[in-house]
């Protein structure tokens, strides 16, 4: 048995998919490319997969990480078979034994691009420099504010024209990790509402 990782990217359509659909989409993906994929015990066994950090929704993943367990050695041509049965916008980038645990990767590296019909207004980036940004978030246990401002860093900004401006910021990755979306509720209760918004993990950063 071989504990592995995978590198992989949900992009474009895919990233509609929820993290359950999302799952199932792998799993179908790994039985059809003839992986022995390693099953948990009990009355209901399922394939020992997990995905770091789940993405949100309409968020896309150009870097994120599966970990599953195999019973057998992988065939050298391995990530091929594996892309050519998954969906467009799913793509596995690399294949590999992990070094160290998941839950060393305790923050997440983002783009975010907001869009202005009407041109972008002054003052964009100067909501994100506020030490107090509440924002509303939604939970299980119901709606709470919270200042958005305690849960990222290394916030810069990466290019603008008369219509968009790209930021990146670094997001806490445990717990329960912030949807980058809140960032547009942020400019919404700032007055500046963009016309449309994008979002990308670009990839893990573990605690220094």
């Amino acid at each position: 048995m071989s504990e592995l990782r995978m590198l992989f990217e949900k992009k474009g359509r895919a990233k509609y998919l929820s993290q359950l659909d999302c799952m199932h989409t792998l799993t179908r993906a790994f039985t059809r490319a003839g992986f022995k994929l390693k099953y948990s015990q009990g009355f209901n066994p399922h394939p020992r997969l997990s995905v770091a950090h789940p993405l949100p929704v309409g968020v896309e993943g150009y870097a994120e990480m599966l970990d599953f367990d195999v019973d057998e050695e992988l065939p050298a041509d391995a990530l091929e078979r594996l892309n050519a049965r998954l969906p467009d916008g799913i793509k596995g980038l690399k294949l590999y034994t992990p070094d160290v645990p998941v839950k060393a990767y305790t923050f997440g590296d983002y783009q975010l691009e907001f869009i202005y019909d009407g041109g972008v207004p002054d003052g964009v980036a100067e909501v994100f420099e506020r030490e107090n940004i509440p924002v509303t978030k939604k939970s299980k246990s119901g709606m709470s504010e919270i200042n958005l401002r305690t849960v990222f860093s290394n916030m810069s900004e990466l290019s603008r024209t008369d219509r968009s401006v790209r930021f990146s910021v670094r997001l806490d990755a445990k717990n329960a990790p912030i949807n980058p979306r809140y960032f547009a509720d942020a400019l919404e209760n700032a007055g500046m509402k963009p016309d449309f918004a994008r979002y990308a993990r670009t990839g893990f950063v573990m605690a220094e």
